[in-house]
């Protein structure tokens, strides 16, 4: 009985400090980023200003046919507006250059992939409509 306990123990141990380990390692490496503030961290907000079409990173200009909806801040910050739960009928009364105010979750551009799609705008993040969205 004694003997078991210690077995358990010692190989509880040596898995513990092995993960302990490879985290290390992993983070050393660059393979995992930790989280150092809270600016990277998605946040529930709320947020206020004009819809738009996002400007590209690039400076070429977007046309009518291939506008990126997003949210243009007072103070001039673009987000990325993801509406995908926002009712029809609240979507439809969308017109670029009007007024908007919504609360959800803002995804800062950051957390992005170097890949994800929204990275060609010049954004400060993704912001996620989930409660509310009133066209003014």
């Amino acid at each position: 009985m004694y003997n078991k306990n210690v077995v358990s123990a010692g190989v509880l141990l040596v898995l513990i400090l092995g993960t302990t380990m490879i985290v290390r390692l992993s983070l050393q490496a660059g393979s995992l980023a930790p989280i150092t503030d809270i600016d990277s961290l998605t946040t529930q907000i709320y947020l206020e200003g004009k819809y738009v079409c996002l400007p590209h990173r690039d400076g070429t200009v977007t046309s009518s046919t291939t506008c990126e909806a997003g949210l243009k801040t007072e103070g001039g910050v673009y987000y990325g507006l993801d509406t995908h739960l926002v009712d029809e009928a609240v979507l439809k009364k969308l017109v670029v250059g009007k007024s908007i105010t919504a609360n959800g979750v803002l995804s800062p551009e950051k957390v992005l992939n170097e890949d994800h799609l929204m990275k060609k705008y010049d954004i400060h993040g993704i912001f996620s409509v989930t409660d509310s969205l009133h066209v003014l």
